[in-house]
């Protein structure tokens, strides 16, 4: 069973019209925008939009993030990968088999 941390991005209040910077959300400094569906034209909500000082943010973020990832052990990244790649798949209830 998912917990509360696993769920995060479905609680659209946390990240509604923000962007992830630096691990945190954070208001974009391009403001925000609607996210709209395009069979529809319905509104989906509001996403944050990123400016130039954003972007670099989030790179230089990005960069010593990929340090600390390439300094693990393959099994460690592999266990990551797994992980992630299993909990896109559970919640879709398809009858995979390994």
């Amino acid at each position: 069973m998912a917990t509360r941390r696993q769920l995060v991005f479905l609680d659209d209040a946390r990240w509604k019209g923000q962007i992830f910077v630096g691990g945190a959300w954070v208001p974009g400094a391009g403001g925000d925008a609607d996210v709209i569906e395009p069979a529809t034209g319905a509104s989906l909500g509001r996403t944050g939009r990123a400016g130039a000082a954003d972007v670099a943010t989030a790179a230089i973020s990005a960069s010593e993030a990929q340090r600390e990832w390439a300094a693990l052990p393959h099994p460690a990244r592999a266990a990551v990968l797994r992980k992630a790649g299993w909990s896109v798949i559970r919640p879709t209830r398809w009858p995979i088999t390994r």
